[in-house]
């Protein structure tokens, strides 16, 4: 039957099964940024962009087929699923001819922290089961937390000082941080009292979280020394480093953000590379992909101060939620904010050999005096806080006693201030910008940091004390 009226175009019905958009022919399982997988094409994708990473890292293609790899794996979905991938480029079938060794050797490194959360289990025993019947190709070490109180996580492996750090409130907004050198024999307290005594003494989640990390790249760092590992590999998603970047430009650790989130970090460790191979993978995909492969069974559920809070417990966890609620409308914001963050670079004037005692990050130059600068302060304490002449390490002849092992320090009697006596450490001088932030949110009262920052300053104090007896013999950069 014929109409006088217009046919109306109706749309086609939308198929109930969407199709890859790789392939064309497969049925769609995954969707991501809008854009459906197959299985075969999202494996494809997922392990091409771990390739890339290693395939362009020149540290590793420096050393291609014998670098030493030390595997950071903490239980969680990214750093299960690098594990995966890194076995895969590790050992080659001999039928798989075109396939070569990328890696000499790898090993994996767990550090246990349930000594910090009440309630919680040691992590241990899960990963050494998954690690005996899944990756027995790898030997592993498990660590605890509370072992950064030893001697042996030290530059020196053998240096037995804590510092004792005490903090004093002298009127709302004003906290007076004073620190010295003690032997760690003296104190009576277990490793892991230490540890909970530290962060009790920490009044923020944020600045909880940032020591937190700290510690455990420490432990990490002297684990891969221990076993002559070129690279430590750390399992940071897209999602993660976009968080990361953020959360630490937001407290103050812009200086360092390349070399935070940077792919490869050459500059940080001496002869030791930091490699972040999932940099440009969502956690999204990392979720997917351990599914399909039976690894989610093992994941170890993350347990921090954050867990179970609301989102503005602390700055990252802030952050995320800001991150991941804009994400799931912008799918591109992730991979903008991580790519960017990747080509950051380090300022020319980086001193490599000026190190925070804490992060063992590079400090900015002149940072305490550009601080008193930007805070907001009383007149009075701004008089006290005047320049002021640091002799508290000098003898009555104007002479130093001696600071280092060998030079016979405390043999000056005539000297009330010896350094090898319980004396004030100008502890703020050795921090860097965001460790000092960190710092106001000390509760009063007195615990210790690991041995590890302790030599970091004691070494500095003596090279600067040492820098002004020869002071006066050598030329400023001014002079011509």
């Amino acid at each position: 039957m014929c109409s006088i009226e217009e046919p109306v175009l109706l749309a086609p019905p939308k198929p109930t099964h969407k199709i890859c958009t790789k392939c064309k022919t497969a049925p769609a399982v995954v969707i991501l940024r809008h854009s459906p997988f197959c299985q075969p094409c999202f494996e494809f994708l997922f392990v091409g962009k771990y390739r890339t990473v290693i395939n362009r890292s020149k540290p590793i293609q420096s050393k291609l087929r014998i670098g030493k790899v030390l595997l950071a794996v903490s239980g969680g979905h990214s750093s299960l699923a690098m594990l995966e991938l890194t076995a895969g480029f590790t050992f080659a079938a001999p039928e798989q001819k075109k396939k070569i060794h990328t890696f000499g050797s790898v090993s994996v490194c767990h550090i246990d922290e349930s000594s910090l959360f009440e309630g919680s289990e040691s992590t241990i025993p899960r990963i050494s089961e998954m690690m005996e019947s899944k990756y027995s190709i790898f030997p592993y070490h498990c660590e605890k937390l509370e072992d950064v109180f030893d001697p042996e996580y030290t530059e020196s492996q053998s240096f037995s000082e804590v510092l004792e750090v005490v903090s004093k409130d002298l009127r709302p907004g004003q906290q007076e941080i004073s620190a010295q050198l003690r032997d760690i024999h003296q104190s009576k307290l277990t490793n892991a009292e230490k540890l909970k005594a530290l962060f009790q003494h920490i009044g923020k989640n944020s600045a909880r979280e940032d020591i937190y990390w700290h510690l455990k790249m420490n432990m990490l760092y002297r684990r891969a020394q221990k076993e002559k590992c070129d690279f430590i590999f750390l399992g940071e998603s897209s999602t993660r480093q976009a968080i990361k970047m953020i959360s630490m430009t937001s407290k103050g650790r812009g200086y360092s953000a390349a070399l935070d989130v940077g792919s490869d970090n050459t500059i940080t460790y001496q002869n030791m590379a930091i490699i972040r191979p999932m940099k440009d993978m969502l956690a999204k995909e990392i979720a997917v992909y351990n599914r399909n492969h039976n690894i989610d069974g093992y994941v170890i559920p993350t347990t921090n101060w954050s867990t179970k809070a609301t989102s503005k417990s602390s700055i990252e966890r802030l952050t995320e939620e800001f991150i991941t609620g804009l994400d799931r409308d912008f799918p591109s914001t992730v991979s903008t904010v991580s790519r960017t963050a990747s080509k950051l670079t380090v300022s020319n004037d980086l001193d490599v050999s000026n190190k925070c005692a804490i992060c063992l990050m590079p400090i900015q130059r002149d940072i305490t005096g550009w601080r008193d600068r930007i805070t907001v302060m009383t007149l009075d304490k701004a008089r006290k806080d005047g320049p002021k002449k640091d002799d508290s390490k000098m003898s009555d002849a104007g002479e130093c006693c001696g600071g280092s092992e060998n030079a016979n320090c405390g043999s000056n009697t005539s000297s009330k201030t010896c350094c090898s006596s319980t004396q004030s450490i100008p502890f703020l001088n050795f921090l860097c910008y965001s460790c000092q932030v960190d710092a106001r949110d000390y509760n009063a009262g007195q615990f210790d940091l690991p041995p590890y920052a302790a030599e970091v300053i004691k070494s500095k104090d003596r090279d600067e004390r040492l820098r002004q007896q020869v002071q006066e013999f050598l030329l400023s950069d001014d002079d011509e």
